[in-house]
């Protein structure tokens, strides 16, 4: 974005006179365009005032600079952090995870601030935070409820509220109704702002402010705001467009299989699971198997990891397995009961196994010292070894 002001004073960033542009967004993080008339060096958190009204954000070092004795400089809002690669995390609560608590820890991690947070959804009771950057998945816990930078450098996860500003404190210069386009002259910065609803004797009813610019020139400021026709088109309209587009090339639900290994298996039959890919995170799931079935397994196992419905929500461990990758069967499968029943469920047999006979008591007839005689014999030893049809240590059941 290339500075339009050619006035210095109407801008002032860290107590230099400046020019500049200051976008603010329906959605996401406002950012300004900032040329200093000299060389002067400026990182981190610095406050942009415009006519009387700051702006807290961070100085964004990619796009700042010096050139032929002119300092450049993008500040974003906040933390300028919104943007930052996060790793991937596993979370856990059996009562139900809050979308707010994987919100709040982001911010945390990369040094930004949440005011209000309005969604109170929930996530599940595990949830897989993908490695991917801070602000989607901010807009993933948000649950569709839009975020934005306020000026004191704040993150707020809430709908902006639509007010009416003085009719006196501004005026409607242009206004092109097929781009939805105004300019709008001000003298107080704090007039307008997002979902201000607009009217003027040069156009019929009401329109809102979804997204403006502001800048300066002469001794006056300027703002250039898009007035869409609806809130549901009151986003970023470039950032629209690239999202639809990202979409059809990436859909962010999870159809894939993800290879885990079973790092350790809790008392409540939940797995332990590392990934085997360096591109999937560290989980706990519930244990899978057909309804009535509960298997046991070793730890070390490779077991298949999918997500119902591609919701990274609702995890389980698939039954299909790839021999091509030794995947382990089960230490014991337990059929009908779960991890509670698997101790005390009674052994099954095979064909071939050894086990243990019951010799009953026998009845005698023969002779004793030539005399006939009849009786009962009680073994001393009432067992003997014998093969079957059934006898396994590898699979129980219920009784």
């Amino acid at each position: 974005m290339t500075p339009r002001v050619t006035d210095l004073g109407a801008f002032e960033l860290a107590g230099h006179p400046c020019t500049g542009e200051l976008h603010v967004p329906s959605t996401g993080v406002w950012i300004a365009d900032i040329e200093l008339a000299e060389a002067t060096a400026l990182t981190g958190a610095q406050v942009l005032m415009i006519g009387g009204a700051s702006f807290t954000g961070t100085i964004d070092p990619e796009y700042s600079g010096t050139f032929a004795g002119v300092a450049c400089y993008r500040l974003v809002g906040g933390a300028n952090a919104w943007g930052r690669k996060i790793p991937a995390q596993a979370y856990h609560n059996d009562g139900s995870l809050k979308a707010s608590r994987v919100a709040l820890d982001v911010a945390k991690m990369i040094g930004e601030k949440i005011g209000d947070f309005e969604p109170d959804g929930q996530l599940g009771s595990d949830y897989v935070r993908r490695e991917t950057a801070a602000s989607q998945a901010l807009e993933y816990c948000a649950q569709g409820t839009p975020w934005w930078v306020d000026f004191e450098g704040v993150t707020q996860v809430k709908a902006r509220a639509p007010y009416v500003p003085d009719p006196s404190k501004y005026h409607v210069v242009t206004y092109d109704p097929i781009t939805q386009f105004a300019t709008i002259a001000i003298d107080d910065p704090q007039v307008i702002g997002i979902g201000a609803q607009l009217t003027s004797d040069r156009f019929t009813g009401t329109l809102t402010i979804r997204e403006y610019s502001i800048s300066a020139h002469g001794g006056s400021i300027d703002v250039h705001a898009w007035l869409g026709a609806s809130a549901d088109t009151g986003h970023n309209r470039i950032a629209q467009l690239m999202a639809a587009h990202a979409k059809r090339a990436i859909d962010e639900r999870l159809y894939v299989r993800w290879r885990y290994r079973v790092d350790s298996v809790s008392g409540d039959g939940r797995l332990n699971l590392v990934a085997v890919s360096d591109r999937a995170p560290v989980r706990m799931v519930s244990n899978f198997a057909p309804a009535g079935v509960y298997a046991e397994m070793s730890p070390g196992a490779v077991v298949l990891l999918e997500f119902l419905e591609g919701n990274p929500a609702l995890p389980v461990v698939s039954p299909s397995c790839d021999t091509r990758d030794q995947f382990a069967t089960p230490k014991r499968l337990t059929l009908g009961g779960g991890p509670k029943d698997s101790d005390s469920a009674a052994d099954v047999a095979f064909k071939g196994a050894e086990v243990d006979v019951l010799l009953p008591p026998a009845v005698f007839v023969g002779t004793v010292g030539g005399a006939p005689a009849t009786g009962a014999i009680i073994w001393s030893a009432p067992k003997t070894l014998g093969m079957i049809a059934v006898g396994s240590t590898k699979a129980g059941v219920v009784l």
